[in-house]
């Protein structure tokens, strides 16, 4: 009894101003009426703004697929120690290259044989915890294995879950353009036609949906995801859903909006993203310089 008394009495001490009181009646009746929703529209009103952070996108921390190299790229366009901490010193973040100090140490490769090498020789599994099979309609990945996707996604989970790790397929939709006829003259809509992310998640852990190339086109990039992730979901309800995103992709311009606007759409759909600072070179020809410094401004948005 003693203990209660002496909390009453340090409420009153604490709220004995004239604004203190009127503040705490007010709190109270519109607990009273409307519960904690009507508290946030009622601090809205009143030019309350709720801090947008990643984790109120679509609810959850969302995990991130990104290169070893990008991460010094960003410090040097002025991301701090603390940002990338907080945006990739998790879980669910995926990290490709050298060895980095955040995130899951991941294998990245582009061709069924050299993985099936890898494990032959010994370089996987080593330090590596997942493996990304990055397969898309270019020279570092086999014809053959372009042609028939699925089977080599299986062949590629089979030996990673061998090994106890995890797997993220990751086909481009230009893969549909090695066999077949293509809808429309369309990567994207002939991708979704033939199931390409359903096929692929059946064997996935994590599914990366490259949609960043259509980042200039908002309504085209939406309906990708949206179809791409339902179809992977649907094959596979487990698995996890990445999109792309990219600074500069395949060499197209974008805005820091159209970029921050591209992962509030996936953000609907998506577990994570996989955050592309392509430069000119053998896997981006047609790419230009890269721009960490969008990369940095979208991941202040962020983690505010």
């Amino acid at each position: 009894m003693r203990k209660t008394t002496s909390f009453i009495n340090a409420s009153k001490w604490h709220i004995g101003s004239r604004k203190a009181r009127r503040l705490l009646l007010a709190a109270f009746l519109i607990l009273a009426v409307g519960g904690v929703g009507t508290v946030l529209k009622t601090a809205l009103a009143h030019g309350g703004t709720p801090a947008r952070s990643q984790a109120s996108l679509g609810g959850g921390t969302r995990g991130w697929i990104v290169g070893a190299y990008v991460l010094p790229m960003l410090e040097k366009a002025g991301a701090s120690s603390s940002l990338l901490k907080a945006a990739f010193d998790n879980a669910g973040t995926y990290v490709f290259g050298a060895a980095a100090t955040v995130g899951v140490p991941m294998a990245d490769y582009q061709s069924y044989q050299k993985i099936s090498a890898a494990f032959a020789n010994g370089t996987l599994p080593g330090r590596y915890k997942a493996l990304m099979y990055d397969n898309e309609h270019w020279s570092y990945t086999p014809l053959a294995e372009q042609e028939d996707p699925s089977k080599y996604e299986n062949l590629v989970a089979d030996l990673a879950h061998r090994y106890g790790m995890l797997f993220i397929a990751a086909p481009a939709a230009d893969i549909v353009r090695a066999s077949g006829t293509v809808v429309d003259n369309s990567t994207q809509q002939t991708y979704l036609a033939r199931d390409i992310a359903g096929n692929a998640a059946r064997y996935a852990d994590v599914i990366d949906i490259q949609a960043q190339y259509l980042e200039p086109n908002a309504a085209k990039f939406a309906n990708f995801v949206k179809t791409a992730a339902a179809q992977a979901r649907t094959a596979n309800p487990k698995v996890k859903v990445y999109v792309g995103l990219a600074t500069g992709p395949d060499g197209q311009i974008v805005s820091e909006s159209q970029l921050y606007g591209a992962l509030r759409i996936a953000s609907d759909y998506a577990n994570g993203y996989w955050l592309n600072i392509s430069g000119k070179g053998g896997y981006c020809p047609n790419c230009s310089a890269p721009k960490p410094e969008l990369a940095v401004k979208l991941l202040q948005r962020l983690y505010p």
